[in-house]
Formats: C-alpha cells, sequence, structure tokens
C-alpha cells in the first residue's frame, strides 16, 4: 500500500509504481546499451525540451507505463474475444478500468486523457473553423 495521502490528495508511490518505473527504466537502459545511434537532431530537440519542462519526464514515464497497461488489457480482451467466437459464446462485458490506485500510476490515466482530451477539442474547434492540422505533423502550433 502507498504512503499515506500527504495532504495533497495523493498517496504515496508503493510497490508495485516501484516496481514498474524500475523495470522500465531497465529496458531503456538495455535500448540505450544495443539500441541504434540516436539522430542528434532529434536527441536536440528533446533535450531542449526537457529543459524547458524538467517535470515532462514523469508524465513520460506515467504515459508509457499507463499506456503498456491498457495495451496488456486490449490484448487479452482480444484474446478473451477471440477464443468466445471461436467457442460461439457471445461476447463477454468489457472489463472496467480499475480505479482509485494508489501512488504514481494513480494520475496516469488523468493524465493520458487530458492529454488525449486537449488533442480532440483543439482538432474539434480546428474542424469546426475550417482549419485542419498539418500534413506532416512538423507544426503543431494549430492546437
Amino acid at each position: 500500500m502507498g504512503r499515506p495521502d500527504p495532504g495533497n490528495g495523493l498517496r504515496g508511490m508503493d510497490q508495485n509504481d516501484h516496481i514498474a518505473i524500475t523495470a522500465l527504466f531497465e529496458r531503456l537502459a538495455r535500448v540505450e546499451a544495443s539500441g541504434p545511434p540516436r539522430d542528434p537532431e532529434a536527441q536536440a530537440l528533446i533535450d531542449a525540451a526537457m529543459r524547458r519542462q524538467p517535470g515532462a519526464a514523469y508524465f513520460l514515464a506515467q504515459t508509457v507505463l499507463a499506456q503498456e497497461q491498457a495495451l496488456k488489457a486490449a490484448e487479452a480482451r482480444i484474446a478473451a474475444l477471440e477464443e468466445r467466437a471461436s467457442s460461439g459464446w457471445p461476447a463477454a462485458p468489457q472489463p472496467k478500468m480499475q480505479q482509485g490506485a494508489p501512488g504514481f500510476l494513480a494520475g496516469a490515466a488523468q493524465t493520458a486523457l487530458g492529454v488525449a482530451g486537449g488533442v480532440f477539442l483543439a482538432s474539434t474547434i480546428a474542424d469546426l473553423m475550417g482549419e485542419a492540422p498539418p500534413a506532416d505533423d512538423s507544426d503543431d502550433s494549430w492546437w
């Protein structure tokens, strides 16, 4: 269980959070050690963004871990549906996302929804105004 609420509505990181974060950065270390060379221009852009937003790594880690959990849940759901389809059984009800999780991952879904919601809202507004996002995704100033 996470640490008690420090008064800001958030509980501290629990053991599962610690394991997930540690495993993520161990995987990143392996990729860094054995992966292809980094694009210097992309690296410079990322470095500049991290200097402007030093807290971004926190939200990037949350996003990666939340997407990993969502992917695992989707894979399990697909496997269950394929099994049911092959056996002639009707589809099972869709599982609900875990709510009230403590610690680091508690804000991941909210962060992901905030990012996705902001992109969706900006896209919808742009569509209503007759604007469209750039085709090459190189200029995100429209949103």
